[in-house]
């Protein structure tokens, strides 16, 4: 079992062949179409990751959803942002604000 972001991956080993081979294709298909918001201001953390450095974690990349259901990424390098995603709490769900500067989305926490 594996994965990276949007791709899953599954694997099932076996030192007997089959006797038919069924492609699982229509079944891997996506289910719903997704927006992507290149200027999101607000929305909630659906799912999110930690880059750790030598010094600990550098930064924070998520992914969150606008009140419109539009979904985005932002990243973080505040360190109370840090601070509080490196926590044993999960902050899926969380709302956060979003800006803009340079094609780049930030997020940090609501306060």
């Amino acid at each position: 079992n594996g994965g990276w972001m949007t791709k899953e991956a599954a694997g099932i080993y076996s030192t007997t062949q089959p006797d038919e081979f069924t492609p699982v294709a229509t079944a891997a298909m996506q289910d719903e179409h997704v927006t992507l918001s290149a200027t999101p201001e607000t929305g909630v953390l659906e799912t999110y990751t930690l880059v750790h450095g030598r010094a600990g974690v550098t930064q924070a990349i998520a992914f969150g959803r606008t009140p419109e259901g539009q979904r985005f990424i932002a990243r973080s390098s505040e360190p109370e942002t840090l601070w509080k995603l490196d926590s044993d709490t999960l902050h899926i769900g969380t709302p956060v604000m979003v800006s803009h500067v340079d094609e780049v989305n930030t997020f940090r926490f609501e306060t």
